[in-house]
């Protein structure tokens, strides 16, 4: 009968140890993620974008626009700064990366999958035309100019 009890006694105390170490691991995650989530609160609340003005026109649940959708061939720069026109005329002039590099998967645009990369290169090809994209910071850009469809 005693080596019974000690034997419930030595689980019971390994059964400490075990709840002991888990408890201070789901503290430790607990306190990480609600610092996370302050974190993440603070970054999303500084973003503030203007939403795209309401459109009249409708034509199959898409906004009328002036400019033509491009045709979409291989992966140019160029063929992306010509979606993102058309994105931009559709669903407003100012619009944050992220919102533009979502509309334009939505349209068909060909991503690599790294969702950083992707950013990336939707960055750098909203920059390299400041006659079509005006910087507002924190990555906002406003679409300028008249519709490429109307230039000459």
């Amino acid at each position: 009968m005693a080596e019974l009890i000690e034997h419930a006694r030595a689980r019971r105390d390994e059964l400490r140890r075990i709840i002991d170490s888990a408890t201070a691991e789901w503290q430790e995650l607990n306190d990480f993620l609600q610092h996370a989530e302050k974190v993440e609160k603070r970054l999303t609340s500084r973003i503030a974008v203007t939403p795209a003005p309401a459109f009249i026109g409708m034509h199959g649940g898409r906004p009328e626009t002036s400019i033509q959708r491009p045709e979409i061939t291989k992966r140019e720069s160029q063929n992306t700064t010509e979606l993102i026109d058309f994105v931009m005329s559709i669903h407003g002039p100012r619009m944050h990366v992220k919102d533009i590099l979502v509309k334009l998967i939505d349209e068909g645009w060909h991503a690599t999958g790294n969702s950083r990369k992707d950013y990336k290169n939707v960055y750098a090809a909203v920059l390299a035309k400041p006659d079509r994209f005006k910087n507002l910071g924190k990555a906002v850009f406003e679409r300028i100019g008249e519709p490429k469809a109307a230039r000459h």
